[in-house]
C-alpha cells in the first residue's frame, strides 16, 4: 500500500465528521470584527497523481503555518456573508524527503464563511521546492516531479478558525483541511507538480487593532466599481513555456473576444473565441465558463474545445485567469492554460472593455 493512503482514508473521514459537527462550536466572538494571528501545525500526505510519483513518496508531510486576517470593507464587505482577507506564510516536509524535499509558500488569502463557524479559504502567492530537477548529476535526474526552485503556490481549504474567547476548550483550537498545490504552469520542465492534502490545528489572538468601519450603503464605493452591465472584452496576451526538460523556451500569443454576461457583483458568465499561436503551430477555439467578482478583482473559469487543433493530441483546453481593472475600460491579466490537468503555459496580457464603462442604474 501506497505510505499516506490509509492515512488519507482517516483523514477524510475526520473531515466529514467535524463538518458534520460543526454546530458545537460556534460562539467564536470577535473573529469577524477583529484583525488577528493565528499559528498552527499540520500533517497529511503527497497525493500521487502521477504513476511516475508513486515511488518517490515515502513518509507523511509535515509543517507549521503562520496567517494574519482581518475583516474586509467595502463593496465586498457589503456583498459576501462576513469575508476575511490576510495572508499567510507556511513552510514543511512534502513526504518526499530525497525527490521533493522541503516547501515553503508565501500566500495572499480571501476567506468566505460558509455554516457556523466554518469557512472557505482560497490562497494564492509564490513557492519555494528545495530539490528541483536538474541534469547537472544521475540524483538530480531523478527529480522528476518539478523542474524549478520558485514557482506559483495556491492553498485551498475549510477552515475553523481558532477563537480567542469561550468557555470551552475546543472554542480556542482551530480546524483545517487543505490542499496546498505547487507548479511552475510549464515555464520549466518537468512540471508534474505537487499536491500535498494537509489537516491541522491552530490556536490564534487579536492582533490589537480594529479595522474602519465601513457603512453598509456607502454609494461613493458603488460609484469606483467597475459597472455590472455586461459588455464584450477584447482580449491580447504573451506567454512563455519549455517543451521538454532540455528545449529552449518558446513564447506564445493570443487574442481573444469575451462577451461578459450577468449583472451581478458576484458572479456571472462570459462566453468567447480565442486565437493561439506558437513558433510553427496556430489553433483556434470556442469557449464558456463562469466568472467569480470580488469588486475590482475577477477570476475566469474557461472550459473551451479546438475548432483547429493547436495541438493534435488535443481537442479541448481549460482556462484559469486572475484580472483586476486598472482604469476604466482597462483591465490586467493573467492566465494559465491547460489541457486537462496539464499546464501548457502562463500569459500576461491586457484587456479593453469595448465602449468603455457605463453608468450602472441599478442601485
Amino acid at each position: 500500500m501506497l505510505p499516506g493512503r490509509s492515512f488519507s482514508i482517516r483523514l477524510l473521514a475526520l473531515g466529514f465528521l467535524l463538518a458534520f459537527c460543526a454546530g458545537e462550536f460556534r460562539g467564536q466572538s470577535g473573529l469577524d470584527g477583529d484583525a488577528r494571528w493565528e499559528f498552527g501545525g499540520c500533517t497529511g500526505f503527497l497525493a500521487p497523481h502521477r504513476a511516475a510519483m508513486r515511488a518517490l513518496v515515502t513518509s507523511h508531510a509535515y509543517g507549521a503555518s503562520l496567517a494574519w486576517t482581518t475583516a474586509a470593507k467595502g463593496q465586498w464587505r457589503k456583498s459576501r456573508n462576513a469575508p476575511r482577507w490576510g495572508c499567510v506564510l507556511h513552510a514543511g516536509q512534502t513526504g518526499a524527503a530525497r525527490h521533493v524535499g522541503h516547501q515553503v509558500a508565501a500566500l495572499g488569502l480571501a476567506e468566505l464563511r460558509l455554516a457556523g463557524a466554518w469557512r472557505f479559504r482560497i490562497g494564492g502567492g509564490l513557492g519555494w521546492t528545495e530539490k528541483p530537477w536538474s541534469d547537472a548529476s544521475p540524483d538530480t535526474r531523478q527529480r522528476v516531479v518539478i523542474g524549478s526552485s520558485i514557482n506559483g503556490a495556491m492553498q485551498i481549504g475549510l477552515h475553523r478558525p481558532a477563537g480567542t474567547s469561550g468557555d470551552l476548550w475546543h472554542q480556542r483550537v482551530g480546524l483545517h483541511l487543505t490542499l496546498d498545490h505547487q507548479s511552475n504552469a510549464s515555464f520549466t520542465q518537468p512540471n508534474l507538480g505537487t499536491n500535498v492534502f494537509r489537516f491541522g490545528l491552530s490556536t490564534g489572538w487579536n492582533s490589537g487593532r480594529r479595522p474602519t468601519r465601513v457603512a453598509r450603503d456607502t454609494s461613493a464605493v458603488d460609484s469606483a466599481l467597475p459597472p455590472r452591465a455586461a459588455r464584450w472584452q477584447v482580449q491580447w496576451g504573451l506567454g512563455r513555456r519549455q517543451p521538454a526538460p532540455l528545449d529552449a523556451r518558446e513564447t506564445t500569443a493570443e487574442v481573444a473576444v469575451d462577451r461578459r454576461l450577468g449583472r451581478n457583483r458576484r458572479g456571472g458568465f462570459l462566453v468567447g473565441g480565442m486565437g493561439m499561436q506558437r513558433p510553427g503551430h496556430a489553433g483556434l477555439g470556442f469557449h464558456a465558463g463562469f466568472q467569480l467578482r470580488f469588486t475590482r478583482v475577477h477570476v475566469d473559469l474557461v472550459h473551451g474545445r479546438y475548432a483547429v487543433k493547436w495541438q493534435a493530441e488535443e481537442a479541448h483546453y481549460n482556462r484559469v485567469v486572475f484580472q483586476w481593472q486598472l482604469k476604466a475600460a482597462w483591465w490586467c491579466r493573467i492566465a494559465l492554460h491547460t489541457h486537462g490537468f496539464r499546464a501548457h503555459h502562463p500569459s500576461l496580457g491586457l484587456g479593453y472593455v469595448l465602449g468603455g464603462p457605463i453608468a450602472d442604474r441599478s442601485r
